[in-house]
């Protein structure tokens, strides 16, 4: 109830603070994929080679801090982003976040799938249970496929040996 009391006050401070937020959001995606392009830029160039590094890894390590979990996911969504221009766009302009472009990992290009995904912010949670369903999916039909062509190639065996 207090909170309530705040907000219908005068006191504008709440209004600019999250003013300040939302432009520092938009300011962040687009360092997000500068960054992710910038990552592929040196780890294509062997930047970190060059400067005797024994890894990219340990490279973006000492540089940014990132263990190597966000290092490849960092990388993964970029190389993505490099196939889905509109999601790229929205990124770099600040219209979604990085953690909305993570999408990219079930997001298929020129469909109508990828802008839906984007759009709900799914929970990791759910995220990694989509992913996980549609591997399973892909698995099963994968292996129906090899068990048609068994199957097929069974039928047209002339039975007699001739």
């Amino acid at each position: 109830m207090s909170a309530a009391i705040a907000l219908e006050g005068g006191d504008a401070s709440w209004r600019q603070a999250h003013e300040v937020l939302v432009r520092l959001a938009t300011e962040r995606a687009g360092l997000d994929f500068d960054e992710g392009r910038a990552l592929l830029r040196a780890r294509r160039s062997g930047a970190h080679v060059r400067l005797g590094f024994a890894s990219f890894l340990e490279y973006t390590e000492r540089l940014f801090g990132y263990g190597p979990k966000l290092t490849q996911e960092k990388l993964r969504v970029a190389e993505a982003l490099e196939e889905l221009p509109e999601i790229a766009g929205e990124l770099r302009t600040g219209v979604i976040n990085f953690s909305v472009a993570r999408v990219t990992r079930v997001a298929i290009p020129d469909s109508r799938l990828e802008r839906h995904l984007l759009r709900l912010e799914l929970s990791g949670e759910v995220l990694a249970t989509y992913r996980e369903a549609m591997a399973k999916i892909r698995r099963d039909a994968g292996e129906l496929s090899r068990r048609r062509r068994s199957f097929s190639a069974a039928l047209s065996a002339d039975p007699c040996g001739e």
